[in-house]
Order: structure tokens, then sequence, then C-alpha cells
């Protein structure tokens, strides 16, 4: 956990968290600091939170975990490889799929030629 004296703007930490069923996990940097309220861009998607209490997550929402812990350059640094590989990967994989279909279809449409001739 961060201190309140230790928050401050550009500092970069990592926000691990949950709600329900939906997990996140990733380094941030603080974009904002007042008395009782900060705000941080996350690095996995680049968009600013609204404002998030300063005193960790309130009571009353029991469906809310989170923790922010100071992170280091090197680790944003390693997200950022790990994020843009699955990006290729998941290109690499669907380029696969797309000619994998488009070869499909050539195979279909010389199949079903002959009948469409007899219609």
């Amino acid at each position: 956990m961060i201190n309140k004296e230790d928050m401050k703007p550009g500092l970069l930490v990592w926000w691990s968290g949950g709600r329900y069923i939906n997990r996140w996990s990733c380094p941030a940097i603080v974009t904002a600091v007042e008395d009782k309220w900060f705000k941080v861009r996350t690095l996995d998607n680049f968009k600013e939170t609204g404002q998030l209490k300063m005193n960790e997550v309130p009571d009353s929402d029991k469906s809310i975990r989170s923790e922010m812990r100071l992170c280091t350059l090197d680790e944003v640094h390693n997200y950022f490889k790990k994020h843009k590989r699955n990006f290729e990967d998941a290109v690499t994989e669907k380029t696969r799929a797309l000619k994998d279909a488009q070869k499909r279809l050539v195979e279909y449409e010389e199949k079903i030629g002959p009948f469409l001739k007899t219609l």
C-alpha cells in the first residue's frame, strides 16, 4: 500500500484489483492528488480514472478489492513488452484464421460451382 504522503502526480504505481468477476493488474501514473482523492491514468488503455478515495475502498462497497504499490520503470517496460507481444500474437492468430477461411471459401466455391451451373 502507498502512504498518502507519498502520493503525488507523476508517481508510478502498480494497480491490482477486482470487482465481482472483473480483475485487473497494470501499471498506472498518478495524475492528480487532492486531500481526499486522487486520479490515475492506467497504462493498459491510457484512460484516466474518476476520483479515487484516498482512504482505500469505502467499507460500504465490499464488492471492490484494490491494491496499489510503487512500481519501477523496469516493471512498466516489461508490462509493455508483454502487452505488445499479446497484440502481435492476436494479430498472427487472426491472420491465420482469415487465410484458413479464405481457403475454405475457395474450396467451397469450387464444390458448389457445378451445382450452380445446373440451376
